[in-house]
């Protein structure tokens, strides 16, 4: 896996080109090739940056073990259905799809003051999920907030690698300060809780696995971590913010290591 400082060069190209793309409106049509992330190094990698601004410790070994059960480390891949604007390239599933599930997300996200001034119709956001952690797009995208440096951006960023990063890690930090989580017995308030929300936030408090969905995810997270090198006993490390520092400011940092290694 690769090492904290260490970011391929032609991962931290194509983000110069994805925080462009980012930031544009609609052109119509399908949506430009998504660039692809670098695999599951990646992932630790840009972890590894996350932790280093003493933000959520533990994070990067959860982002691999996430991104190796959702898509295999491939930030191409899609389950969704292909609404006409789909990126280029994108790897999609469309027998498993949570097409219905994302344009439920985006319309209660809208009805709660979420992405009022973005450009971007239903096909961009009720395609389904998509990239390393297969994010739904209303979930992804509000990261920092109704304002927050997605609020105008396309649906289609949760495929970009370092934007997913800063999406996952923004998710994890509102988990952590929910009161599903804070709610729970102190011991139960580890990265397993974290990866229930990722399945479905009603499953947070379900430390004593009442359905057979938390079991799966257990099962899920466990193979993960043994898969990507890590200790399974991971999942019952106590989940803490640390010093988070927010999404924008976690965002700039990130492309602060971008802008050295390009």
């Amino acid at each position: 896996m690769a090492a904290r400082g260490i970011i391929p060069l032609a991962l931290a190209a194509a983000a110069v080109v994805a925080l462009a793309s980012a930031r544009r409106g609609p052109s119509g049509g399908r949506a430009p090739a998504v660039s692809p992330g670098g695999g599951l190094a990646s992932v630790q990698g840009w972890g590894n940056w996350v932790e280093a601004t003493g933000a959520l410790p533990g994070f990067s070994t959860f982002a691999t073990a996430a991104a190796f059960t959702e898509s295999r480390g491939d930030n191409l891949m899609a389950r969704g259905l292909n609404l006409g604007v789909m990126p280029s390239n994108a790897k999609l599933n469309e027998a498993n799809h949570d097409s219905q599930a994302a344009c439920n997300l985006w319309e209660g996200a809208r009805s709660r003051g979420y992405y009022q001034r973005n450009s971007y119709g239903r096909p961009y956001w009720c395609f389904g999920s998509g990239g390393w952690f297969q994010l739904l797009p209303a979930t992804g995208l509000s990261a920092g907030g109704p304002e927050g440096p997605y609020a105008e951006a396309s649906p289609f960023t949760v495929f970009d690698p370092i934007e997913s990063v800063v999406m996952i890690a923004d998710f994890a930090k509102r988990v952590i300060r929910s009161t599903r989580f804070r709610d729970l017995p102190y011991g139960e308030q580890n990265w397993l809780a974290i990866r229930r929300g990722m399945a479905a936030s009603s499953l947070v408090p379900d430390y004593d696995e009442s359905t057979p969905r938390s079991v799966k995810v257990r099962e899920r997270f466990e193979r993960a971590l043994i898969e990507t090198g890590s200790d399974p006993d991971f999942m019952w490390t106590r989940a803490e913010e640390g010093d988070y520092p927010g999404a924008s400011a976690l965002r700039d940092w990130l492309y602060q290591h971008v802008a050295a290694a390009a």
